[in-house]
């Protein structure tokens, strides 16, 4: 995994990209809005508090960034 051109800080919103098996847990959405808790080296590492859209939300630990969004990982938020 690479690391994030700009590096995340505490507190920042990022997306996470549930597993497969956790998408219907998340009323099928792909992607997550979650507040960064912890940064580790250069931030491609980072736990963090997952708001899903439902009623699991969850904490994931060493989480890892990628631009490629494979599951399991983080990536910043799009601009529109």
């Amino acid at each position: 995994m690479q690391n994030p051109a700009v590096k995340p800080t505490i507190g920042r919103i990022v997306h996470y990209v549930p597993f497969e098996k956790s998408i219907e847990a998340n009323n099928y959405v792909k992607e997550v809005p979650a507040i960064v808790t912890n940064v580790f080296g250069e931030g491609a590492l980072v736990n963090m508090k997952v708001f899903t859209d439902g009623i699991y939300d969850t904490w994931r630990t060493s989480v890892h960034y990628s631009e490629g969004k494979e599951p399991g990982t983080w990536h910043w938020p799009e601009r529109e």
